[in-house]
């Protein structure tokens, strides 16, 4: 008799390891070994322990479980639900030759059929009436050579194709084609045809099914939800309201879903009313209209309106709104635009631009030289850039210097090709400009080869030129880049916290723009003067943090005082005036009040913190503000004394983790970290949405309706399909062309240069024509 495979345990705890990985199925408990369900484990760690996702090979019912998981729940599911397969599989087992102790006869999951009391009439089970699974068309699936699973279910079928086709972004016409047909018979001669209505009919049912769950879900939270929205048009031509949702749950763990993926095209124009129409919708069709904390959107003019409409026609019970949050993505996007059109990194045909640029004409003659090869430096950047990217002497040589770098180095890591930028990102020019900078040695080396040769006609040899002087110059635009970078990158996170940091962050790159190192270029430069003044401008607009008028960023700033590490004395350890200061505790006080009239039931007779309230910690500095020595005090005795009382935390913990251990301690101050810590201070879940969406609308896929996009979209986004993954070398393949200026206008077919030159500037075609040339060689 073959021994039966053993079970690993795991200590206690051990499921909170970064390094815990779920057994092989031949060591996994038996409702996994024999396929009656399958198991995922949660990347994130959450609070219960709860990482195990198992679902029901049958009917997809979902468990969350801890280690080690309940197999009497997941076998009472089975008895309840699909008795029927689970009686084929037995009869199938007697009937092999294969021993009993070595199939499902001799596990748990049969125990009370183990004198082979099994039902005489089995087939009766196939009824219509017994059949619970939910298919009287089940029939078993018989492999020769390998162990025996679950009965062929054509709904399960459908639902795996589907599945299979969201997850690659095939269209949903696969299921047409022949070759498809061919390798379904080729599987199961007798299995039921796939057309595309029973692919839509299947999508729907998993959606309502999904959103049903959603709804429930949301139902049950105690605590107020967070939104991104963002606009988006498709490669055919619909445009859509993307809406996100964001909340800490009942056991304060952080979740995110996206509920809207709304069609706007049926509208003649998208104004805030259209737009406010859409959302109002959703949030009615999820009962939650009135559960709105924050809206989390950009600066077009259409949302401001629908702000205007939102915050009118919606309200929250006992608690004012004041949650329109800008996405500070959006506006240091605004800010690097405005440094980088004084650069000449982006081009600006405004007239407010020209009037300023004639000024500083006018008033630094002196400065003309320089300022013409200023103007031409980006163009002659992207142009080498094109030039080593695809003349094939010039990338060779450039490589092989590169693979001479690194074996100097003794390094297998860092970049291998230089890059180009875009006109929509200004993260695209950062890269380049550092790359650009990175591969200075090898850059020169290629271009001193190429005059050398004389391959460069005299029209060009100015362009690849680049001398001391340039190359300062790169890195000091380079330098204000990285300024904005950090907190970009910082606050597209939303797995943690980030609306606590963008007062702090904002701060942090005002304080850095004003660095001496960078103030002492602008003497030097008026055109960099300027653009540093212009982006301090842009940032300030928005987030006017020395005003002594909070009204605008209330939220912000009431997030900054519940940040544990922070409190009020962070304002006063980096220059706040004392009546913002005021202006932020009235502010603070006042939402507490009216999170206590809501949750009034919650007392206010906190347990006494024994913390010396005298005691000083380190100053320590993070980007932005630094951690204050000392804590604030207020005169009444209450939970916000004893709050601002404790001194500040220390610069690892986590805010949410503080609030957890202390709820008891500040019940009301929970409630408000659960609700403002959930809100996003960026757009960037809808945005990332749209990212996933555009590859499920293809030029080969441009005939899907608004509505089946909306589905997929939303199944996708919550991880009801599995997304499939992008092997290592398309991936590098991605990353070679990402953020090129031209390269998806520039193709090649047959060996012919394809240009299209209505995408370029009138100045851009003489290079482009070089290039043409250089391909071409």
């Amino acid at each position: 008799m073959k021994p039966k495979s053993s079970r690993i345990r795991f200590k206690k705890g051990v499921i909170h390891s970064k390094d815990f990985a779920l057994p092989a199925r031949y060591n996994s408990p038996d409702p996994i070994q024999y396929g009656w369900f399958t198991w995922k484990l949660n990347p994130e760690f959450p609070v219960d322990g709860k990482r195990i996702k198992l679902t029901c090979a049958v009917c997809s019912k979902i468990y969350v479980h801890s280690w080690p998981i309940n197999t009497t729940t997941l076998k009472d599911h089975f008895d309840k639900n699909h008795l029927a397969i689970k009686c084929r599989i037995m009869r199938e087992a007697l009937e092999s030759s294969t021993p009993n102790d070595e199939t499902i006869l001799g596990t748990s999951l049969v125990g009370q059929y183990d004198s082979l009391q099994i039902p005489p009439s089995i087939d009766n089970f196939f009824s219509p009436d017994n059949n619970k699974s939910g298919s009287s068309q089940q029939q078993m699936s018989r492999i020769a050579n390998g162990p025996h699973f679950l009965a062929f279910d054509p709904g399960e079928h459908t639902r795996l194709v589907l599945m299979m086709i969201i997850a690659n972004n095939l269209p949903f016409s696969l299921v047409d084609s022949e070759t498809f047909k061919a390798h379904v018979l080729y599987l199961r001669d007798d299995a039921p045809s796939i057309s595309r209505s029973t692919l839509r009919r299947k999508l729907t049912e998993i959606y309502e099914m999904k959103t049903l769950n959603m709804k429930e879900k949301f139902a049950a939270n105690t605590s107020l939800f967070a939104l991104t929205m963002d606009e988006w048009r498709s490669s055919n031509d619909f445009d859509f309201l993307g809406i996100t949702l964001h909340f800490y749950n009942n056991l304060c763990q952080k979740e995110n879903y996206t509920i809207g993926f709304e069609a706007l095209n049926k509208h003649l124009s998208y104004t805030g009313k259209v737009l406010y129409d859409c959302l109002i919708k959703v949030l009615r069709d999820y009962g939650i209209e009135n559960r709105i904390i924050s809206i989390t959107r950009d600066n077009a003019g259409p949302m401001n309106t629908m702000m205007d409409f939102f915050r009118c026609g919606t309200s929250i019970s006992e608690i004012e709104f004041h949650g329109d949050i800008r996405c500070i993505g959006h506006i240091l996007n605004l800010s690097t635009e405005d440094f980088l059109k004084f650069t000449y990194f982006k081009k600006s045909s405004s007239q407010e631009f020209k009037a300023l640029i004639a000024n500083i004409e006018e008033e630094h003659p002196e400065f003309k030289d320089s300022a013409e090869r200023m103007s031409s430096l980006p163009n002659a950047m992207r142009f080498i850039i094109l030039k080593i990217r695809y003349n094939h002497e010039m990338k060779n040589g450039f490589l092989d210097l590169v693979e001479k770098k690194k074996k100097k180095e003794s390094t297998s890591r860092g970049p291998e090709k230089i890059m180009g930028d875009n006109d929509t990102r200004w993260l695209s020019t950062y890269k380049m400009i550092d790359r650009f900078i990175y591969f200075r040695v090898e850059i020169t080396t290629v271009l001193k080869y190429a005059l050398r040769d004389g391959k460069v006609s005299d029209t060009d040899r100015g362009k690849f030129e680049i001398t001391d002087n340039d190359w300062l110059y790169l890195e000091s635009v380079r330098d204000v880049l990285e300024k904005f970078r950090f907190p970009t990158l910082r606050l597209q996170a939303t797995s943690y916290p980030t609306i606590h940091q963008t007062i702090s962050l904002v701060y942090g790159t005002l304080c850095a723009l004003d660095s001496p190192k960078l103030q002492e270029i602008c003497p030097l430069n008026p055109y960099f003067a300027m653009g540093l003044e212009a982006a301090k401008s842009k940032l300030l607009k928005y987030f006017p943090i020395h005003n002594e008028d909070i009204t605008s960023n209330k939220m912000l700033y009431i997030a900054v005082v519940l940040e544990p590490r922070f409190k009020l004395a962070v304002f006063e350890s980096n220059g706040f005036t004392e009546t913002q200061i005021e202006a932020i505790k009235k502010a603070f006080v006042d939402v507490y009040e009216q999170y206590k009239k809501k949750y009034e039931d919650i007392t206010d007779e906190c347990t006494v913190v024994d913390d010396d309230a005298t005691s000083v910690r380190a100053a320590k500095h993070v980007f932005g503000f630094g951690f204050a020595k000392r804590a604030s005090k207020v005169d009444l005795e209450t939970e916000i004394d004893k709050y601002f009382r404790e001194p500040q935390e220390p610069e690892d913990q986590d805010a949410m983790a503080f609030y957890m251990s202390r709820k008891t301690i500040y019940p009301i101050l929970y409630r408000m970290a659960r609700d403002y810590f959930a809100v996003p201070a960026m757009s960037a879940p809808a945005e990332s949405l749209f990212s996933r969406v555009g590859d499920i609308v293809t030029k080969k896929r441009n005939r899907l309706l608004p509505g089946s996009i909306k589905m997929m979209a939303i199944l996708k986004s919550q991880g009801a399909v599995d997304i499939e993954v992008s092997t290592d070398d398309e991936l590098e393949a991605e990353e070679e062309v990402e953020g090129d200026m031209y390269c998806s206008k520039v193709g090649v077919d047959d060996g012919l240069l394809l240009i299209d030159y209505s995408e370029f500037a009138e100045e851009d075609t003489d290079a482009l024509e070089l290039l043409a040339q250089a391909i071409a060689v």
